[in-house]
């Protein structure tokens, strides 16, 4: 609790704005992404360590209804371009700590070619960069990137005209179970 007043009197004294985080609503942010943004759920992202830009970006899509989920409380928390900013850098300063899990050595052996070959120019250093919005992959949750590739194969969610070619020479050029060897090279990452 001391680290986030700390956090908000920071951004009040840079800022030179009354605009603070709002307890309540970082409290729900917590319910689903797990304390300080750090998932705990199979299904869940963590977004701790996230960058600002992909935070702000994804923020932003829920607003517009670019993307959607279940139960939403990223229309509430999205509602102003105030608030997605000061939760983006909020989440951006929080550390990114991997998702204990298990995953298969051999297909997470396979899956770091794939990446190398098809994912690195975006996703840097095996994932582990976010690098210009592109999120960090390597440590999430197993399903949730499952869901993730299956909502940008579903049109569900929209795919970076960059990324829609990377994904459709992957598709080409491999068979559908190379993508959950890619998967199984993230998850392993914070395997145990």
């Amino acid at each position: 609790m001391y680290q986030v007043r700390l956090f908000i009197l920071t951004l009040l004294i840079h800022s030179g704005t009354a605009w603070a985080i709002d307890q309540e609503r970082l409290d729900q942010c917590f319910e689903c992404h797990g304390h300080q943004g750090v998932s705990q759920r199979s299904e869940v992202p963590t977004i701790a360590g996230l960058s600002e830009k992909t935070l702000s970006q994804a923020l932003h899509a829920y607003r517009q209804g670019q993307r959607k989920i279940e139960a939403d409380p990223h229309q509430r928390l999205a509602n102003s371009d105030k608030r997605i900013k000061v939760f983006a850098q909020y989440f951006a300063q929080q550390a990114f700590i991997p998702a204990l899990q298990s995953a298969d050595a051999e297909r997470a052996e396979h899956g770091q070619l794939l990446h190398l070959d098809y994912c690195e120019k975006c996703h840097r250093n095996g994932g582990q960069e976010d690098h210009l919005g592109s999120g960090i992959l390597a440590g999430q949750q197993l399903a949730y990137l499952r869901r993730s590739l299956n909502a940008f194969f579903s049109g569900e969610r929209q795919i970076p005209e960059k990324k829609s070619k990377r994904l459709e020479a992957l598709l080409e050029e491999q068979d559908r179970e190379a993508f959950e060897d890619l998967l199984h090279f993230y998850a392993a990452q914070g395997a145990q």
